[in-house]
């Protein structure tokens, strides 16, 4: 963390304690939280992490079913929160970080959403739980505020948890932790629920050239480099594929394009017309297009577990940067694949 985000992170404590101080304090009315009417979940996660929040949803419907509920969560993630993950209202903003090494972070802008939302909601369910997150929750003003305790700002919650994991246990449960004081013991499975696509898989292969192909999606990217495979390794993989036929989606983010570029030129200059570019600001196509591909190679990233979720057949390679036990995709097809796979040896897997 450089000088700046260090500065950025003492302020916001700072702030969070000067207005702790003025939150009045009172003994929490079990009765009053069954009669909420107006939810905030502060979900401003990457894609991975988004669609583990969005779980929360199916029992939170079911604890205030005449609650309105709404959602502050990334613009890139916002496709994310549909179907039976659906909210009432999204509020798209990158403003609550939840990466200080990768994000911008700016309090000024913070405390202006906070005060454009103050009093709008009788409770706040941050399943974040970072020194920013907690800030805003105090910012808004809720009468109810849950989140996770262990951090400089857990007096910001009158309802909370004293962690947000369990050893040994998939961070997809980590935000049922916050909830389970609301709906009890959280005994569910790891059965991730899929966004529901905006469009068909036909449909948006459609507007990239390639409908009505066996389509497998290539994710070279995974947000910080010690996560990734290498290029040259999804090259190789993408140019087996295309062998048989396939069309091969490179996918990832904008910033992400020109390496994906690189990737489908390779391909393409041993396969003609076999390697597309899909690259956009929002995850909205490739959320449709993984529903019905054959196949999903990539990194620990979000596309892989919204790829397990649908039930494609999906490889995730794991480097030493993260633990699969705890963050691997979660699916009957799905297989982790260790940082030292070889092209070859994923697809016969894969396609086993």
């Amino acid at each position: 963390m450089g000088l700046i985000s260090k500065t950025k992170a003492v302020l916001c404590v700072m702030l969070g304690k000067y207005l702790l101080r003025k939150t009045a304090s009172s003994p929490i009315d079990s009765s009053a939280i069954k009669q909420t009417k107006s939810i905030a979940i502060l979900a401003g996660h990457w894609l991975g992490d988004t669609l583990w929040a969005a779980q929360t949803m199916p029992h939170l419907r079911s604890a205030f079913p005449d609650a309105k509920i709404t959602v502050f969560t990334k613009p890139q993630c916002a496709d994310l929160w549909s179907g039976a993950l659906a909210v009432d209202e999204i509020i798209p903003t990158g403003l609550i970080t939840s990466d200080m090494t990768r994000e911008n972070i700016s309090l000024g802008a913070l405390k202006n959403l906070g005060a454009q939302y103050a009093s709008h909601f009788d409770m706040t369910l941050d399943l974040m739980g970072n020194r920013f997150s907690a800030l805003f929750s105090l910012m808004i003003g809720a009468k109810f505020r849950c989140g996770f305790g262990g951090q400089e700002l857990s007096a910001a919650y009158n309802i909370y948890v004293k962690d947000g994991e369990r050893k040994g246990r998939h961070l997809c449960e980590r935000p049922f932790r916050v909830i389970e004081p609301l709906i009890g013991e959280y005994k569910g499975s790891q059965k991730i629920i899929p966004p529901a696509p905006i469009k068909s898989a036909g449909e948006a292969c459609g507007e990239y050239g390639f409908s009505g192909r066996r389509v497998a999606v290539i994710a070279p990217g995974a947000g910080w480099r010690a996560k990734e495979w290498g290029d040259h390794n999804f090259a190789a993989t993408a140019a087996l594929l295309a062998e048989s036929g396939m069309a091969i989606a490179i996918t990832g983010s904008l910033s992400e394009k020109e390496r994906c570029a690189k990737i489908a030129d390779s391909v393409n200059a041993e396969h003609p017309g076999s390697a597309f570019i899909v690259c956009e600001k929002t995850p909205v196509n490739i959320i449709s297009i993984l529903s019905g591909c054959e196949i999903f190679i990539g990194n620990d990233s979000g596309l892989g577990h919204i790829s397990a979720a649908f039930g494609r057949r999906t490889g995730v390679i794991f480097t030493d940067a993260t633990n699969p036990e705890i963050c691997g995709p979660l699916g009957d097809k799905a297989i982790v694949f260790s940082k030292n796979a070889e092209p070859r040896e994923v697809i016969e897997k894969l396609t086993a």
